[in-house]
């Protein structure tokens, strides 16, 4: 998908039916206390967009004690807000205290986190990736309820950045971002997200926020470097960062 245009790749629609999964091979010690990491995809993909993080995180040695979860929701036909709320009913059918929760989220799934965290559900960390917290750059297209969730001028994007009870949790926040250089120059994006967006730059206090920098040479990027947040080769601070809450937590 390198050489594909921004307006070609947005309009290639493939809605998800929400759900949640969690890893079966997840071995509870009696009288353990419960810790999840929540995986959240972005816009026009499924949970298995996160498989190749999720992979990576699960092997940590630190990770030994976590059950590990991947959801599915709509980014197309529903806004954000609207996947955060079911997300959360679903959550709340499965028998388990979410008290101690990482949310590990790219691109819209993180807008996705933060708002499920707005509504009431519990979290101890969020780290987002390429995430637009002030709306997708101004030349993306916006052509459905999803992604129009996401524009910078969305009424359910400046509820969320004046949310009182995301605001309370922003200190648990670590945000990352992608920019890029080509055969153009450099680039204070990754075509989908400016760095700015992505960073949270009004958002006041966060725990983190990292800049992680690709570097095409002569080659023209295209959407390549927003992808690239879906590639734990390319995130490793971020992944880094998510051993260090598994130890910690």
């Amino acid at each position: 998908m390198k050489n594909a245009s921004i307006t070609e790749v947005i309009y290639k629609m493939e809605p998800a039916t929400p759900g949640v999964f969690q890893t079966a091979e997840f071995l509870e010690a009696k009288g353990a206390p419960q810790k999840h990491c929540i995986l959240l995809h972005g816009w026009n993909s499924d949970a298995s967009a996160m498989d190749a993080i999720k992979g990576v995180l699960m092997n940590f040695p630190e990770a030994r004690n976590w059950r590990f979860w991947w959801l599915n929701y709509d980014s197309h036909l529903a806004s954000f807000k609207t996947s955060a709320h079911q997300l959360v009913n679903l959550l709340a059918a499965q028998p388990y205290d979410f008290s101690t929760t990482v949310f590990v989220a790219y691109s819209m799934g993180g807008l996705v986190a933060r708002q499920m965290i707005a509504s009431g559900f519990p979290a101890k960390a969020l780290v987002t990736i390429c995430t637009p917290h002030h709306g997708v750059a101004p030349w993306v297209p916006t052509p459905n309820t999803g992604t129009q969730s996401m524009a910078p001028w969305s009424a359910d994007l400046a509820a969320l950045n004046n949310n009182p009870t995301d605001a309370a949790h922003r200190r648990s926040y670590h945000f990352f971002g992608i920019t890029y250089s080509d055969i153009r120059g450099k680039h204070e994006d990754d075509v989908i997200v400016t760095i700015g967006s992505a960073m949270g730059d009004t958002l006041g206090d966060t725990a983190t926020r990292l800049k992680i920098h690709l570097d095409y040479g002569n080659g023209l990027a295209g959407p390549d470097p927003h992808w690239r947040g879906m590639d734990p080769n390319y995130v490793k601070p971020a992944t880094s960062l998510c051993q260090k809450l598994f130890a910690r937590l």
